[in-house]
């Protein structure tokens, strides 16, 4: 399994883990910034095809 870091790293207890077949990337947006004290979280998956 690959471990997912939050990108920008932020002070965020939750973890993400994908199959190593898999790319992935993991965004913390500002989007509910001032509405509520939790981020919006995106985990994009991509399944990498090997030639």
């Amino acid at each position: 399994m690959r471990h997912l870091i939050p990108s920008p790293k932020g002070p965020t207890p939750d973890h993400a883990f994908i199959d190593e077949s898999l790319d992935g990337s993991w965004l913390l947006t500002d989007y509910c910034e001032g509405m509520s004290d939790h981020k919006f979280m995106i985990l994009r998956v991509e399944k990498v095809i090997k030639n």
